[in-house]
């Protein structure tokens, strides 16, 4: 059945105790339709989980009907998150674990961590990704459609400038936070405390000289660092997730997350690559904090890039 961005038809949606059917539109969102689903089931829609043709569907909010063209059938389980939806005003951090496993000497153009500090009501994300030496402040305004720019350089010092937004970073960010617990027959990327391999030395020049920076990497490098990609505990969790920010994170990609109790706690990033000693996946601990109502997004100065985790250079209201 070819079904156009214009046309109707009928989706019969099945739970386990009743079933409705409902006029869908390939120009609707999946949200539109989780909502309707909401209202003619009882079904909250962050608690459903979608089933057609024997597959789950692992679609995001702002995703048009249209990638269910010819679907005339569709099973809805309820199902807890498998992440928590993200708070009104927030921070949230993404350090390099390497930070965390070994002192590294960190290329100047290696992201160290990005922060993210936002305001949903007040339609404000502040941007921060900060390298060895220098980062970058960028505060995305959604409702004056523009973002400002402050790039940073160790050398030249910064420079300032203001853009039109093109993409809404905040409503993209808040869109696509969700992710699906793993299929039985997809392989974990994080390993189990128990099965951490012994700790070995890190490797040297020729283990990295190996590594062919031009083939994509279906799964971490766990020779990289002694703990590269082990589980802090057995009670954590592990989704797939596609979470492309454009403005944000050109070129990355997170591919799958760690959760504990619908909390983040680690993620895996592709497209992070520096050189050869840089992982096609690279890991990130996650650090996520709602913030207070007297709490104000700011630009925090950071001592020094290599500071111990939890030592100087974060600020004291995004550590608490």
């Amino acid at each position: 059945m070819g079904v156009g961005t214009s046309q109707t038809w009928e989706l019969e949606v099945q739970c386990l105790t009743d079933a409705v059917t409902l006029p869908v539109n390939a120009s609707m969102t999946c949200e539109e339709l989780r909502q309707a689903i909401q209202e003619h089931l009882g079904i909250d829609a962050d608690h459903q989980v979608w089933h057609a043709n024997g597959k789950r569907l692992k679609l995001y909010s702002s995703q048009r009907l249209e990638v269910l063209t010819g679907t005339s059938l569709m099973t809805v389980l309820r199902c807890e998150p498998a992440l928590k939806p993200l708070p009104q005003r927030f921070a949230l951090r993404f350090t390099s674990a390497r930070r965390r496993l070994v002192r590294a000497r960190f290329p100047s153009r290696f992201v160290i961590e990005y922060r993210i500090q936002a305001d949903v009501k007040q339609g404000i994300l502040l941007f921060e990704p900060w390298r060895k030496n220098d980062h970058d402040v960028m505060t995305f305004d959604s409702k004056n459609q523009e973002v400002k720019i402050e790039q940073g350089h160790s050398m030249l010092g910064s420079t300032f400038s203001t853009q039109s937004m093109k993409v809404d970073a905040l409503v993209e960010l808040i869109s696509l936070w969700h992710g699906d617990y793993l299929e039985p027959d997809q392989t974990p990327f994080w390993k189990a405390p128990s099965e951490s391999p012994a700790a070995k030395q890190v490797y040297d020049d020729g283990h990295y000289a190996a590594i062919d920076t031009h083939k994509p990497q279906a799964l971490p490098d766990y020779d990289a660092l002694p703990g590269w990609f082990v589980a802090p505990d057995e009670d954590c969790q592990e989704i797939e997730m596609d979470l492309r920010l454009s403005n944000l994170f050109p070129g990355a990609h997170f591919l799958r997350m760690l959760v504990k109790n619908g909390e983040p706690i680690r993620v895996a990033l592709s497209g992070g690559r520096v050189g050869n000693r840089y992982m096609g996946i690279e890991e990130y601990d996650v650090r996520l904090k709602e913030l207070q109502p007297d709490e104000s997004l700011q630009s925090n100065p950071w001592q020094h890039a290599r500071a111990p985790v939890g030592g100087q250079g974060y600020p004291a209201h995004i550590l608490q």
